[in-house]
């Protein structure tokens, strides 16, 4: 099997990144769509942007099929929504359910109608972009390789490729868009940047493609000023997008409630990607004494359930980065996941495993609630463990690697845990 790890020497990098001009290849609509997509690629722009000129460019098709290729511009005076707190829908499960109304998948919130356009042409190359990065593999139809020195694509996940054997709701074509996408990365790009060790070996193995780099976990911006962990919590548990099948929503309910004498509180954040019915069975099954969702979550919020709740349930079958647990740690919050990649090997000090059995998965859960802890420890080895430093090393490493020169990625042998993954990126 054939993945790829980046394990590349990156003196000068840091110099030389300063002078790069790199674009960022989204939808036109992104702002409207895959939300945790969205907001890796905040992180990314973040990340580039402290040494390099970053753009976002899109394009659209004329109605004889010309390519027409765009910056997206985001207004200087647009308030950053992330800095403010949103309300919760708050009461027992049948409170909850009774006030939140009629329950539908909602579509993911948006900025878009802010953001202004800026015509380039048919011809991108005019733009002399030093690095281009691929934001991900379903919007590609291009025929060759875009026009500049470093092209990158991003890869999160392979699941609707997995999905299509292995669930009755068959996405084909989303699968299709995957499969071409990395089809045109491994013959056009220099490295596919995978957002985990996991992530990488299955693009390289699947796909027959050498220069698979593996990132360091991407925090998103805001985490970067998040305030300190205290060790004095009230007996809150925490969800984090749970109104998804794949992230164990039919679970959830037996768990709580087997654990629902140590919990006081039920912080939940995100809306719905599952049907109205499925949302409202969580709630008519759910038995613990009071609950807080927040439908709308800003960073802000979900900053602050994370430093209340004394742990984090993440009961998720497939995660591509698995993002929340990341997030609940750098501010304290233990996480208790199951046992499989990449979920277990982000786990820090003090996180438990989902068994099978949902009572014993709640006495788990109990014990995690009932227990002294310090979270301000678990803070402190999340902001060292997930650092931006690292981000940077290695995407200044790839984008400064000179044209077909990939002797810098490294490839280790298949199934490695993302322990041993962050030791080669020289994180201890």
């Amino acid at each position: 099997m054939k993945s790829a790890v980046h394990n590349a020497s990156h003196a000068g990098a840091d110099l030389a990144m300063i002078r790069r001009k790199i674009a960022i290849i989204v939808e036109p609509d992104f702002m409207r769509l895959h939300v945790g997509v969205r907001n890796y690629l905040f992180s990314l722009h973040a990340t580039l942007s402290k040494k390099c000129r970053v753009d976002w460019v899109s394009f659209r098709r004329t109605g004889v099929g010309e390519r027409r290729w765009f910056h997206l511009i985001p207004p200087v005076a647009r308030v950053d929504a992330a800095a403010r707190p949103t309300q919760p829908i708050v009461g027992t499960p049948a409170e909850v359910l009774r006030k939140a109304g009629d329950l539908k998948r909602q579509v993911p919130s948006t900025i878009a109608a802010e953001w202004w356009r800026s015509d380039i042409g048919s011809d991108l190359a005019v733009e002399e972009y030093d690095a281009i990065i691929i934001s991900n593999p379903w919007l590609v139809d291009f025929e060759s390789r875009l026009p500049a020195s470093r092209v990158l694509g991003m890869a999160y996940d392979m699941v609707p490729n997995h999905y299509v054997f292995s669930s009755s709701d068959k996405p084909f074509c989303f699968a299709a868009q995957h499969r071409r996408g990395f089809i045109y990365y491994r013959e056009h790009c220099d490295a596919v940047l995978a957002i985990s060790p996991p992530v990488a070996d299955e693009i390289a193995a699947a796909f027959d493609c050498d220069r698979v780099v593996a990132l360091p976990p991407v925090l998103p911006p805001s985490y970067v000023s998040v305030a300190p962990a205290g060790n004095e919590r009230p007996r809150s548990v925490a969800l984090a997008s749970p109104f998804d099948l794949r992230k164990g929503l039919r679970v959830m309910p037996d768990i709580l409630n087997a654990a629902r004498e140590s919990i006081d509180t039920l912080s939940i954040y995100g809306s719905l990607r599952c049907t109205g019915q499925q949302a409202g069975d969580f709630f008519r099954g759910l038995r613990v004494r009071h609950v807080e969702w927040y439908p709308r979550a800003s960073a802000c919020t979900v900053h602050g359930i994370f430093l209340r709740a004394k742990a984090m349930l993440f009961p998720s079958f497939d995660e591509g980065l698995g993002l929340p647990i990341l997030e609940a740690q750098y501010c304290g919050c233990r996480v208790m996941v199951r046992d499989k990649p990449p979920m277990i090997n982000l786990a820090g000090p003090g996180s438990g495993v989902v068994p099978e059995d949902a009572a014993e998965a709640g006495a788990v859960l109990a014990g995690m609630m009932a227990e002294p802890f310090d979270h301000a420890a678990l803070q402190k080895w999340a902001q060292t463990r997930f650092s931006l430093r690292h981000v940077q090393e290695v995407l200044g490493g790839v984008i400064e690697q000179s044209d077909g020169n990939h002797s810098a990625v490294v490839l280790p042998l298949p199934g490695q845990r993302f322990s041993q993954a962050l030791r080669a990126e020289g994180v201890t």
